[in-house]
This record gives structure tokens, sequence and C-alpha cells, in this order.
């Protein structure tokens, strides 16, 4: 049966304009609002491991780790990092995997120390600090999401709040969302 008329014609170009534009709503998000409900729950319940486990992209995960294992090699700073993420002492923490590096960072993350010790001195630390604190920060109470932008398998999440504008990215690999970082 063919379309015949101008209206037809119109509700035939419309229905292409929508399906071939990227979505940036909520309507094409495939399942992205779920997911973001479900990430912000484990977050809420200081479930961050898990949330790394399930929810960051692997390549992400792996440039992380990568940096820790890095990071595992400094003799000088090697002792005072061990402390600091409640390591028995340098030896484990050299020994361990980078992956259990991670879980100690979140672990200190939670639980962070009454006393603060003394700065260290060690580029990739505060380079895996840094990536592990903001890779979660827009779920932080007080941050609201202001706009969404969804195009294909990539989004865009801006938040703004605790005088803080941030910008959440995701792909979408494997037929789920993944908390990913500009250009990867």
């Amino acid at each position: 049966m063919a379309f015949r008329g101008p209206r037809a014609a119109a509700a035939a170009l419309c229905a292409v304009a929508l399906v071939a534009a990227p979505a940036r709503a909520w309507l094409f998000d495939r399942g992205l609002e779920d997911t973001v409900d479900a990430m912000r729950d484990l977050f809420g319940k200081r479930e961050l491991v898990t949330l790394y486990d399930r929810y960051v992209d692997p390549r992400l995960r792996a440039e992380i780790e990568a940096s820790a294992a890095l990071m595992q090699k400094d003799r000088a700073n090697g002792a005072l990092i061990a402390r600091r993420l409640r390591f028995a002492d340098r030896g484990e923490f050299q020994k361990a995997e980078p992956r259990r590096v991670v879980e100690h960072f979140f672990m200190a993350m939670k639980d962070p120390p009454g006393k603060k010790g003394g700065a260290v001195n060690n580029a990739e630390y505060l380079k895996t600090a840094f990536s592990l604190t903001v890779l979660f920060a827009h779920f932080d109470d007080g941050m609201r999401l202001v706009r969404r932008e969804i195009a294909g398998n990539r989004a865009k999440l801006y938040y703004r709040g605790n005088n803080l504008k941030m910008i959440a990215y995701f792909t979408y690999r494997d037929k789920r969302w993944l908390i990913t970082r500009k250009g990867l």
C-alpha cells in the first residue's frame, strides 16, 4: 500500500527525521536512565568496587590500573603509599595486583583516616586518586542532572551542584551503558 497525499508525505518525513537524527532525550536512551539510577543506588550504598566493576568501561579501568601499577614501582614513597592505602607493608603493596590497589583506594575513600599524613610525592598516585574520585563524583548528594545529550552509542550527562559543573561521559557497549572518559 503506497502513501498518498501531503499528510502522509509529511508524516513519513517526520518519521525519517526522528529516526535519523541523534537522540537527545530519554526516549531513545536504551536504558541509560535506569542504568544511572542503578549506579546512583550503588553509590548511595557505598558499594564503590561493585560500581567500578559493573559500570566502568574496561578500557578506562585498564588505564586506571596501569597508573596503579606504575605507582607500585615507587621505592621512595612506597611505604607511605602502602600506609595510606592500608596495606600491611610496602612489600604487600608492591606484590598486589593493580586491581587490588584500586580496591584499597576505594576502601580509603569510604573510611578516610582521621589524621592526615604527609604529602605523597608520586604523580601516578595522584593521578589514580584523582581519577577514582572524579569517576563517581556526579552521584554525590547535591549534584543534579541539568542536561543530557544522547547520540548513538555515546552520551554526555551534565551535572551541577556543590559549586561544581561536571560532565559524565557514557558509552554503550555490549548492550549496556558504561562510564567512560572523553575521547576513549
